[in-house]
């Protein structure tokens, strides 16, 4: 089976865009929603180049009518040339078409037929609705991450497969380079192989038009040679440079860099230095990083035992102690503490494309807090859009509020604004508490209102399914939780004395394939300590 390879295309569509930089502010690779609209903006920029070639279509039917009349005329004399020079009329015609006709011919050949429509083209390449250069590298960067967390294989992306699942899109041999060449710029050596590797086996293999637009096999060797450079894989990258002279034995820069490199192992070789086994620049992964990364893949129900039957999921009835709205679908993920719940079905289709609605217009880069200059900055560490929102913007709003007041059995007077967020290409939020440390992070509880508490409680509701990727992991409980459009994940970030509970330190994972859309809301202590026990303490 096939499915629509959004994330892919849009990386595509940022790649071929990005020739043309414009001056914006928020990244559009950042937001699925964002890059949706990439699509409108091609479409228009398909109509503009139509409109060119149909123009020049035009100017080659004259030239082409044009060769014609002259190739009879000429024809027609060849056959006795000596009578066609000798009437005056044919030599006339003759005289006058290479003195005049040929220049006027000239000039219109050198005239651009399409000239309006390649202006509006420059326009609009150049307008705010074009991505930028840092798109390119949100984007790349979140396929980093997609190769790392999935161990994605560039290989099976040039094919259109991701994760064993087919695709209808596969990556062009330029599509695999360009992301080998930017992420070579920004320092991933390891990751860059395998793009120009793929980049090579696409290029042998299918009928590519790009040498027209000054990209061949050379192109991709060069940037080949320089990333094993970087990564000083001397051996591998005179392997690379035999393959460009073998192809072009004039190139300059394999002439200049073979005999680099034979002098570098030659050198190598007299102070006897091996690299025999040595992995070049594989990025180290710390503990926290790979267990992270196990429960992105699922691999934490191997783990972790199934909680009992009792505890995994039943219905709530009218009689439990806190939750005022019955019956509702839970599944309990911890017992003990924290205490961690999913409600299932608790927002409606028609809800959820309210929220998305009204955040669609309004989705901004999400910032994270930075301690040092003591402000909210853009970070790769989290990489979505988000709006907020007040129970004032909309009448869905208090009926969530009270909803999630209903749910919990606790106070909303002090609860945080409604957060509704999109991700984008690999978007995630690296591994991150919701609680705040006083006095370590003293400016951290300034810069969030730390006068109305620490945050109790997180409510995070995921408003879309996601094909693969995206799920939420906590890596000190061994849990994860995949995104399930209309349910709620529910946990206690304080322990019942009011102190922070690491347990709670959770992540997003990155989004492999599809949309990942959430909405959020904190619940404030209001300086105090649980006005209620946890839930847990009535199990």
């Amino acid at each position: 089976m096939k499915f629509n390879l959004l994330p892919l295309t849009a990386a595509v569509i940022i790649f071929v865009f990005s020739r043309y930089v414009c001056e914006c502010n928020d990244s559009v690779a950042t937001s699925i929603s964002g890059m949706e609209m990439l699509l409108d903006t091609e479409k228009k920029i398909l109509m503009i180049f139509e409109g060119y070639i149909k123009a020049n279509e035009a100017k080659i039917e004259i030239l082409k009518r044009k060769l014609e009349e002259y190739q009879i005329e000429n024809d027609r004399a060849i056959i006795d040339p000596e009578k066609y020079v000798t009437n005056p009329l044919s030599s006339f015609s003759l005289i006058r078409r290479l003195a005049s006709d040929w220049k006027d011919l000239m000039q219109y050949i050198e005239a651009d037929a399409g000239e309006s429509f390649l202006t509006q083209l420059k326009t609009y390449t150049t307008s705010s609705d074009f991505p930028t250069s840092e798109d390119v590298t949100e984007a790349v960067k979140g396929f980093i991450r997609i190769q790392s967390t999935y161990k994605l294989k560039p290989s099976d992306a040039m094919n259109g497969i991701i994760n064993g699942v087919q695709y209808d899109h596969a990556l062009h041999s330029k599509d695999l380079y360009e992301m080998g060449s930017d992420a070579f710029s920004q320092g991933f050596y390891y990751y860059a192989d395998e793009w120009f590797k793929a980049s090579l086996a696409k290029h042998d293999i299918e009928d590519s038009e790009y040498i027209y637009f000054n990209f061949n096999k050379e192109t991709i060797l060069e940037k080949a040679i320089d990333n094993k450079f970087a990564q000083k894989d001397y051996h591998v990258a005179l392997k690379y440079t035999t393959q460009l002279l073998q192809h072009n034995d004039n190139n300059e820069k394999g002439i200049t860099l073979f005999k680099d490199i034979e002098q570098i192992l030659a050198f190598n070789a007299l102070r006897n230095i091996t690299n025999e086994g040595k992995v070049f620049g594989e990025p180290s992964t710390d503990p926290e990083t790979e267990s992270f990364e196990r429960g992105c893949r699922g691999d934490y129900s191997k783990i972790r035992p199934r909680l009992s039957p009792e505890f995994s999921c039943h219905f709530v009835t009218e009689n439990h102690p806190f939750l005022k709205i019955a019956p509702m679908k839970v599944e309990v993920i911890n017992v003990e503490e924290p205490y961690m719940a999913i409600f299932h079905d608790i927002v409606s289709d028609k809800e959820i494309e309210t929220l998305k609605t009204l955040a669609k217009p309004q989705l901004k880069r999400a910032f994270v807090y930075d301690p040092e200059s003591k402000t909210s900055i853009a970070s790769s560490h989290r990489t979505s859009k988000f709006a907020w929102y007040s129970d004032t913007d909309d009448d869905l709003f208090p009926i969530l509020t009270q909803r999630l007041e209903d749910m919990t059995g606790l106070s909303m007077s002090t609860s945080e604004q409604f957060q509704v967020m999109n991700y984008g290409i690999g978007g995630h939020y690296a591994t991150h508490k919701d609680y705040f440390d006083e006095p370590e992070n003293l400016e951290g509880f300034k810069y969030t209102s730390y006068k109305i508490g620490n945050r109790i409680a997180t409510m995070l509701f995921y408003i879309s399914d996601v094909e693969q990727g995206g799920f939420t992991v906590f890596p000190s409980l061994l849990a994860a939780v995949k995104p399930k459009k209309g349910t709620c994940v529910f946990w206690y970030n304080l322990k019942p004395n009011g102190n922070g509970n690491p347990k709670t330190n959770h992540a997003a994972c990155p989004v492999l394939v599809g949309s990942k859309w959430v909405f959020n809301k904190w619940i404030r202590s209001n300086g105090q300590m649980f006005a209620k026990p946890c839930p847990a303490d009535y199990q």
